[in-house]
């Protein structure tokens, strides 16, 4: 179907049409409103298009000047703004979690290459867009293997600083694994 919206993704450019009546563009069947004029514009994030914002049927039956093209273009400018900062919102959130748990682990190991193991692993993991109390993270079944291969060779190198308690850390770590993950 060649639509409007199609053309503006594909191409990556601006429409502005005057006399809607065109068989190539008809939403009749899509609208139910009679559109005379439109302004059709491409809302691009890192040079990608990711949405396409339209202005329908101008007051005055003209079409849009290139003024409206300029006011509609400043206000594609604060949405690609509003989606960036929220993608640096849940880019936070992400940091956040993945500091809580470095944060859980190393307090119950006390070891400081937890840390960088886990951080480590963490790089590899999809980690949720929110989080509360209760944290899990998304993973793929060789992702809990390569945690869980990270975790024994910590194990393997600091047997002798683990040594009294070792059983009861690996139980901890096997409780930490099942409650960031997800079956």
């Amino acid at each position: 179907v060649n639509t409007v919206t199609g053309t503006v993704i594909k191409t990556g450019k601006m429409l502005n049409l005057t006399d809607y009546d065109m068989d190539a563009f008809d939403t009749s069947a899509y609208f139910p409103l009679l559109c005379r004029n439109m302004i059709s514009l491409p809302l691009k994030y890192k040079h990608e298009t990711k949405a396409v914002i339209e202005f329908l049927t101008k007051i005055d039956a003209k079409g849009f000047s290139y003024d409206d093209e300029v006011l509609c273009s400043v206000a594609l400018t604060y949405c690609a703004y509003f989606i960036s900062y929220d993608k640096l919102l849940k880019e936070k959130r992400a940091k956040l979690l993945h500091i809580k748990i470095l944060r859980d682990t190393g307090d119950v190991l006390g070891a400081p290459c937890v840390h960088d193991l886990l951080r480590m692993a963490s790089e590899k993991f999809i980690l949720p867009e929110d989080f509360g109390r209760t944290v899990q993270l998304h993973l793929e079944g060789a992702d809990k293997l390569y945690l869980c291969f990270l975790v024994r060779e910590m194990f393997l190198k600091h047997a002798k600083i683990f040594a009294p308690k070792n059983m009861l850390t690996l139980n901890y770590f096997i409780l930490l694994i099942q409650r960031y993950t997800m079956a």
